[in-house]
């Protein structure tokens, strides 16, 4: 019989994934433990997949240290990539928030992941639509970031689908903290469709969001 707290345990992956990138990324660490922290709070919305993801939680808690952890990580990661596979040159590392941007944000995304809850549109829907409305919205008036969504988009559903394989393998009860009846049977390799797409939104919006808060400019245009 396999450890209870696989969902635990599986976050060695996400912090391996999240180790290498702080190496490889060196210049960029300070930005990257920012979008991490700043991450942590979407711990918070583990709610809205209630009814098909149920992991056991040290203390049996519906929202746990498991879960901070893993946004604290993907926040992290996704950042990280972005900043990777983009000149940076071409991005700073500005310390500015802007908090205009930021009183836009915050209050839409708690307003779109309440609606829909309240709506009846929970699980895996809720986050796809608020993520996608986000990315409408944040586009409507800043336009020029598209490279950041599609780089941060394409390159975190690539690491996490192919991440996710080990993890089937070493951890073989992984698939079971998902209610098997709740997803749509579709996978890539063993990964869940659902994750895929949830990785590929998250991977592009999240880095949207972070630096469109910074107050992101491309510096060659000087926007």
């Amino acid at each position: 019989m396999g450890s209870p707290y696989i969902y635990l345990e599986s976050q060695t992956i996400w912090a391996s994934i999240f180790l290498v990138l702080l190496i490889i990324c060196r210049q960029s660490r300070r930005l990257i433990f920012r979008s991490a922290l700043a991450a942590i709070p979407l711990a918070l919305t583990q709610g809205v997949y209630k009814g098909v993801w149920e992991p056991l939680r040290i203390g049996s808690l519906p929202v746990g240290i498991e879960d901070f952890l893993f946004c604290f990580l993907m926040g992290g990661i996704s950042i990280a990539l972005v900043k990777c596979l983009i000149n940076n040159k071409d991005y700073s590392n500005s310390k500015k928030i802007n908090w205009t941007r930021f009183l836009i944000i915050a209050p839409a995304g708690l307003a779109l992941l309440t609606g829909l809850y309240l709506a009846g549109i929970r699980s895996y829907l809720n986050n796809y639509i608020s993520m996608a409305i986000m990315v409408i919205l944040i586009f409507s008036i800043k336009r020029d970031m598209w490279k950041i969504f599609i780089i941060g988009s394409l390159s975190v559903s690539i690491i996490y689908t192919l991440a996710l394989q080990p993890g089937f393998i070493i951890w073989p009860d992984l698939l079971d903290l998902w209610v098997k009846e709740r997803l749509s049977g579709y996978t890539i390799g063993s990964a869940p469709i659902e994750e895929v797409i949830w990785s590929f939104l998250f991977g592009g919006t999240w880095p949207l969001i972070f630096f469109f808060i910074l107050d992101h400019t491309d510096e060659k245009r000087k926007l």
